[in-house]
């Protein structure tokens, strides 16, 4: 390793039990070169903004035939006050450096996609439980990620179908659009909310840890990236805010927002009435803007995580 560097991945097994492979190792290394940066999360929570990039990753061996993922940081360090086209001040924070984009998600999976942490899972019977919620109509592909925090607060990741997704940009974007496309949205529509109302609404009752707030992002691919992130222990608020309407007014707000800002990806997180209000939102030049409550968040949640590392050392580490 080179002056600057740090692990971020090893192949090691993690303290879940889980091992990342050298292969996907060097996937997400070139992933990293070919697409774009990724951004440094603070302990892997996804609805404060980032705290700065990785723009640079090689994957090297270390002893005992491991191998791991080094990267390096870069923090976020200049910042000024910019207005929204909506008249909303936020923050706006860039590297001292040279632009390097951030990724895109450009492509929706093919039908629903429902990514969860197994650590928040008890058992093999529970995930079953879960899975078994989807209605006769629907269909979605379950995957794993992985988080290394020592129990991480439950999150759910409801990725929109390819269908859906152009449906939606048809509708939002390029509009006006015919009656029967209408007719067609409402139908996709509709089975996209009954399978994650029941999919959601099995997970808060079995997700673990008990008794936490959970995580629910629904994750729209395309040019910019669209999350609607709710963090709430009433399952019902989280379901209640996606319908077409206030789902539509979202998307038509990301849109109309990356007419003037060009951005990789836009989070609206759910306030205590049920409405979505921006929250940060990723650029192309490998920059992140914020509202101040959002970065007042950041600043809470990063200086918690020091001081789990400093009663417990092994408390937090690198996916």
């Amino acid at each position: 390793m080179s002056k600057g560097e740090v692990i971020i991945a090893t192949t090691q097994m993690s303290r879940h039990g889980f091992c990342i492979t050298r292969d996907y190792l060097e996937r997400a290394s070139q992933d990293i070169r070919l697409k774009g940066c990724m951004p440094i999360d603070v302990e892997h929570i996804h609805t404060v903004p980032p705290i700065g990039r990785i723009a640079e990753t090689r994957v090297v061996a270390l002893d005992d035939n491991v191998y791991a993922l080094v990267a390096k940081l870069e923090y976020f360090e200049l910042e000024r006050p910019y207005v929204l086209p909506s008249g909303d001040p936020v923050v706006w924070r860039r590297v001292n450096g040279p632009s390097h984009p951030f990724a895109s998600d450009a492509s929706p999976p093919a039908i629903l996609g429902i990514q969860y942490d197994p650590v928040n899972i008890d058992s093999e019977d529970d995930l079953q439980f879960i899975k078994a919620a989807l209605p006769m109509d629907g269909a979605a592909v379950f995957s794993p990620f992985s988080r290394n925090a020592r129990i991480p607060d439950p999150e759910l990741i409801i990725a929109v179908g390819e269908a859906l997704v152009k449906l939606f940009l048809v509708k939002y974007v390029l509009k006006p659009i015919a009656e029967e496309i209408g007719r067609q949205i409402s139908a996709e529509f509709g089975v996209f909310m009954r399978s994650t109302k029941s999919v959601c609404a099995r997970w808060a009752q079995r997700a673990i840890p008990l008794g936490k707030c959970r995580t629910y992002i629904v994750h729209i691919a395309g040019t910019p990236e669209i999350d609607l992130a709710a963090e709430t222990a009433d399952v019902d608020l989280f379901l209640g805010a996606l319908t077409e309407e206030k789902t539509g007014e979202a998307i038509r707000h990301a849109h109309d927002l990356h007419q003037h800002i060009a951005a990789t990806k836009i989070q609206y997180l759910l306030d205590g009435d049920g409405h979505w209000k921006f929250n940060y939102l990723l650029t192309s030049e490998g920059d992140v803007i914020g509202t101040p409550l959002s970065f007042d968040r950041q600043k809470r949640r990063y200086e918690l995580s020091f001081s789990q590392v400093s009663d417990d050392p092994d408390a937090t580490g690198s996916e």
